[in-house]
């Protein structure tokens, strides 16, 4: 068959709440987004929580493009949340896996379905695609997953090197998902029965933050829904997309690497957002893309898709650090395979004075170097990528100026470092909790300092994430901590610098005993970064040519909401505070058909003492109003998590107001041992 793929030729109609019956006599409801002309067509599932009928339906632009090429898209409201029955029991619960295989079988029988099915989604959509090829029902035929986790409590927005991570939980996810469980169904969606849904929902659901404070170790709770435990068990062709500053590129990885179905992956420089919009660019247009996995997959056209090599990675260059920066300087390059079959391991080794070199240590006796830990370090390391605001890294010096730092002479030639970086550190601590951070930066010749990637190990999982076990201070120790993955081509007169210091604020909540660390030199305690190395490729081979994005017609009338982001140090208090007002959608939404407007706004908050890292706090606060034309719902939704030296202390609220008057309201608090965090 010659090289093709599907054009649009079909006007395109949404079937609004489809109602699909579960094994216990609940429904999911569903939007098909359909050809609007006889035929059987594949299905595209799309299953989240985030209200298919609002909150993201301007992510219908997507859907109506496969629809007009011959694809039946179906946007499903995972239970308990939008118009589906029901009431949540948790983030990726098993009543959520169950209910999406029943879902594709019911699917895949309909009149106008050729019995094969798809699934794609972004994130929350992107794990749920992920989990229903693991359990591989027949007719899923092919997925494509983004930004996802592998492995939800080493690569999640929950944990990080075994300590919580606050500002993605609690200052922004955690009342997001308040609020977004507890909003009301549309009466003309859902009938006369949607003020039964909402109140089953306002007195069963509990919030997700709850249980994963819960579970602070890596337990098999964690296992549901991760698909690092089931590699093998996955059969569908997967198509793999994610970026560098995203929070997700080393589980698109390690996906790639294990699962043993047909694959692709595409790794771009972007953040936590869709390629077509996604920031810093370059941009590309990405339904292009996966129209032409669908195709070869879902309708057996040949479009060259499995004829290219299955890998393809931006590979980054420095650009000046922004924390807004809207383009990244790099180039596209394909791959054969992963590993990369050519690369090579650079070992630098950290010497004393700040010098990282090739050189070996020599002196057979251990010297160290010392640094006092603060725990404000890292607010200009940007934000875990998951939710907005979305902000880069900013210029490093700011960070290292509290940090140990080791760098190379300026480099005689380019390098490419492509992979996951690895740092093998012998440390002691004067506390018995204590936790390590490198990071890796490029250094411009004018000194300016680029983050490229970080690793973090909180030291008492230095043997594992079930059992840990505090440090006896005084002590070194060996730790292995695995940075992020990367592509990035240090440049000729640039230099390489691994910065070490022990805190990540407010991507890790800080240990809390003010601390003296130290990394240790010498023949017996050789500290070292090993950077996975990519030579030139000597043959000539394809490389990739994406299409520019284009404008997608919005399916919502939309108007922007601009974020703001600070930064303030109290003198007197001696705290660093974090401000952000963001939106999640960052823009409010009319919904044409039935006239009503809904809207987000959010204000979160992290402060940190720079003297007690014992006293820290984080704060969410999420506010959406649904305004109809005969009455106004809010849903007001708050976490504040706070800490002493060996707890942590939850405050959860949810208020729901009907045209400003109270109409429900609950609370739940709770206290939790650090556990050595």
């Amino acid at each position: 068959m010659t090289e093709a793929i599907s054009k649009s030729k079909h006007k395109v109609k949404i079937v609004k709440n489809v109602m699909i019956p579960m094994r216990d006599g609940i429904h999911l409801a569903a939007d098909l987004i359909m050809p609007d002309t006889e035929g059987r067509f594949p299905a595209l599932i799309e299953y989240c929580p985030y209200r298919k009928d609002d909150l993201t339906l301007v992510e219908n632009d997507i859907h109506y493009f496969f629809a007009e090429r011959g694809y039946v898209d179906v946007r499903l409201d995972v239970r308990g949340t939008g118009s589906s029955e029901g009431y949540s029991t948790g983030e990726y619960s098993s009543d959520e896996i169950e209910d999406a295989q029943e879902a594709i079988y019911w699917l895949a029988k309909q009149k106008w379905c050729t019995g094969k099915v798809g699934m794609f989604g972004w994130s929350y959509s992107g794990q749920t695609s992920m989990i229903a090829a693991m359990n591989a029902p027949e007719p899923l035929k092919a997925i494509s997953c983004a930004f996802f986790a592998d492995d939800r409590y080493k690569a999640d927005c929950h944990y990080v090197g075994g300590s919580v991570m606050p500002w993605v939980d609690h200052a922004l996810y955690g009342p997001f998902m308040i609020c977004n469980k507890t909003l009301p169904p549309y009466p003309e969606y859902s009938g006369e029965k949607w003020i039964e849904l909402w109140r089953e929902r306002l007195e069963k659901t509990q919030p997700w933050t709850l249980t994963w404070l819960e579970h602070r170790l890596d337990e098999k709770f964690w296992h549901s829904g991760s698909v690092s435990y089931y590699y093998d068990r996955v059969k569908a062709a997967t198509f793999i997309i994610d970026g560098w500053r995203d929070g997700y590129p080393g589980p698109a990885i390690r996906m790639y690497e294990n699962i043993k179905s047909p694959k692709r992956l595409l790794i771009g420089p972007w953040l936590h957002n869709r390629p077509d919009v996604g920031i810093p660019g370059p941009r590309i247009h990405i339904a292009h893309e996966m129209l032409r996995w669908w195709d070869y997959w879902l309708k057996g056209i040949e479009t060259g898709v499995t004829k290219e090599p299955p890998i393809s990675l931006y590979v980054q260059k420095f650009d000046k650090p922004a924390g807004t920066r809207d383009q990244t300087s790099g180039f596209w390059r394909y791959e054969k395979e992963w590993p990369i079959k050519r690369r090579q391991e650079k070992i630098l080794y950290l010497h004393e004075g700040g010098r990282l070199s090739e050189e070996k240590q020599k002196s057979h006796e251990s010297v160290k170097e010392s640094y006092d830990y603060k725990p404000h370090v890292g607010v200009f390391g940007g934000v875990f990528s998951a939710t907005p605001p979305h902000l880069l890294p900013m210029d490093q010096r700011w960070e290292e100026a509290y940090s140990l730092n080791y760098t190379t002479s300026p480099l005689e030639d380019d390098i490419e470092v492509t992979g996951f970086p690895k740092a093998t550190l012998y440390v002691s601590s004067t506390a018995k909790i204590a936790a390590f951070v490198v990071r890796l930066s490029d250094v411009a010749p004018d000194g300016t300092s680029a983050l490229v990637t970080k690793g973090v190990l909180n030291a008492t999982r230095r043997d594992s994430f079930e059992k840990p076990e505090a440090l006896l201070p005084g002590k070194d120790y060996e730790l292995n901590i695995e940075l992020g993955p990367t592509s990035w081509l240090f440049e000729k007169g640039h230099r390489i610098r691994a910065s070490i210091s022990s805190s990540d604020w407010p991507n890790m909540w800080p240990t809390p005993d003010q601390a003296t660390n130290s990394i240790y030199f010498g023949v017996s305690r050789s500290s070292r970064i090993i950077l996975p190395i990519i030579p030139q490729r000597k043959e000539k081979v394809l490389e990739p040519e994406y299409l520019p994005p284009v404008s997608l017609p919005l399916p919502a009338d939309t108007s922007r909401i601009p974020d703001d982001f600070s930064l303030t140090y109290d003198l007197y208090k001696k705290q660093i505070t974090m401000r952000s007002t963001s939106h999640m959608l960052g823009y409010s939404v009319r919904l044409r058909d039935i006239g009503a407007e809904i809207s987000l706004e959010m204000y979160s908050e992290a402060g940190i003492s720079t003297e007690n890292p014992a006293d820290a706090h984080v704060k969410g606060m999420e506010k959406v109003r649904i305004k109809r034309r005969d009455h106004t719902i809010e849903a007001i939704g708050e976490d504040i998590l706070t800490s002493t030296h060996d707890h942590f202390h939850l405050i959860l609220n949810l208020d729901i107001k009907l045209d400003g008057l109270p109409y429900f309201s609950k609370n739940w608090t709770k206290v939790y041992d650090r556990k050595l965090a």
